[in-house]
């Protein structure tokens, strides 16, 4: 009997990108059903409707169900994917102009934007992973809705539902040094260490070969992904560190610079991709479109199906493959503790993710990544205990707001625009 895998948030723009992924590995997964979950009827309609003629175009017998019943869409899935937007892009607009409005990073995963979208969706994907322990007890959760490390941590902290957490950040990096070196991204294994949106590249090994510092500074300053402005570290922080970090940090290496950056914009991203997902779900409507669109590749996501299918396949087939996740620590690396979710690389095989041995040496990133980790359980633990007070702490704990009046102001507007309910 093959594999099911229910979609959660199908009506989503990046479902195409998704299907593709599947469709691709078809034969190595033995996939029989694929099963559609969203909240708005016409979204669903429109992405199960353009995917029925994807899986027509491919000649694969391969059953493609929806449902706005969440019991019926995970009932006896093998994997399930969590892709939701709560609030949709109009909160992640509210959330980039609050930020910006204060004279702060305004942006979907980092900062207050983060904090934001994570208190909002913890307690959904928690009611959601209630229903997954009654009818898919057994079902692997990919988690590739944001603020990925921190919905992956409050997942198991406050369930039994086995979880992954996914983004395509360190496989971008991984497929754009393979491009740039013309390597096969197959071979490419990253010496990555972090948090979700807070990760280094410490070195990259090609086969027998290991590249330093001074080669990624030629390879990875090159790269920027669509959804953060572009901005060359300076080459005394990268001296210093002696690793590369990855895109997010900008927000926190460059923050003055990307503050004016993001108030000097017209739009925000936010603002830009509801402009791009109202064109892509009318050329989703297009009964002669089959396959992915290229406009796709500008909504951002790079590569999210690549990883999320390699994992698929790994657990699947046991093929132990390295992949950097978002993952319990398991105590693997010293200073953190083993339910605390990092950014690691990690061996998937037939029984889920195991994270590699790894260390943190430069102070400096150990401590940022701590501080960071203490704001995520703060928040993790405000949204699941509507706690006011925590809430507050959390932001506080962030460098990117660290101001206890501001914090204040922004945890009410939050919660007044939200209706949350903190206490």
């Amino acid at each position: 009997m093959g594999i099911k895998i229910a979609v959660i948030g199908a009506g989503s723009t990046y479902t195409p990108e998704l299907m593709e992924g599947l469709l691709e590995r078809r034969d190595s997964l033995d996939l029989e059903e694929v099963s559609f979950y969203d909240i708005d009827p016409k979204r669903l309609n429109i992405l199960y409707d353009f995917s029925l003629r994807m899986i027509a175009a491919t000649g694969f017998n391969l059953r493609l169900t929806k449902s706005m019943d969440l019991r019926k869409s995970v009932s006896g899935a093998d994997f399930i994917i969590n892709q939701i937007r709560v609030a949709r892009q109009e909160g992640r607009i509210f959330d980039e102009k609050l930020g910006i409005h204060n004279g702060i990073i305004g942006q979907e995963t980092t900062g207050v934007g983060g904090f934001s979208k994570a208190m909002r969706t913890i307690p959904v994907v928690l009611n959601q992973c209630r229903i997954y322990e009654r009818y898919s007890p057994n079902a692997m959760l990919i988690n590739f809705t944001n603020p990925s490390g921190i919905i992956t941590e409050a997942v198991l902290r406050n369930t039994p539902i086995r979880c992954i957490g996914l983004c395509n950040i360190p496989i971008n990096l991984r497929m754009d040094i393979a491009h740039y070196l013309k390597a096969d991204p197959e071979e490419i294994q990253l010496d990555y260490i972090g948090l979700n949106h807070l990760g280094w590249v410490r070195s990259i090994k090609i086969g027998k070969h290991t590249y330093s510092l001074d080669n990624l500074k030629r390879t990875i300053s090159k790269f920027s992904p669509k959804n953060i402005p572009d901005m060359d570290y300076p080459e005394e922080l990268l001296a210093s560190l002696g690793a590369f970090p990855g895109y997010y940090l900008r927000y926190f290496y460059l923050n003055r610079a990307m503050v004016r950056k993001l108030k000097s914009s017209r739009y925000t991203r936010g603002e830009e991709v509801l402009e791009l997902e109202k064109r892509l779900l009318k050329m989703y409507q297009d009964k002669r479109l089959n396959e992915k669109p290229e406009l796709l590749s500008r909504r951002g996501g790079a590569y999210y199906s690549k990883v999320a299918t390699s994992i698929i396949d790994s657990i699947v087939n046991d093929r132990r493959n390295v992949e950097v996740v978002n993952i319990a620590s398991s105590k693997t690396v010293e200073g953190f503790e083993s339910e605390e979710v990092l950014e690691m690389p990690a061996i998937i095989g037939r029984k889920g993710a195991k994270p590699l041995q790894n260390r943190v040496d430069n102070l400096h990133m150990f401590s940022l990544m701590r501080m960071i980790k203490g704001y995520e359980r703060l928040t993790i633990e405000a949204a699941v205990e509507r706690s006011f007070e925590k809430a507050v702490l959390a932001l506080i704990t962030n460098p990117l707001v660290m101001d206890a009046e501001l914090a204040i102001g922004l945890v009410r507007s939050i919660d007044k625009r939200y209706k949350l309910g903190l206490k």
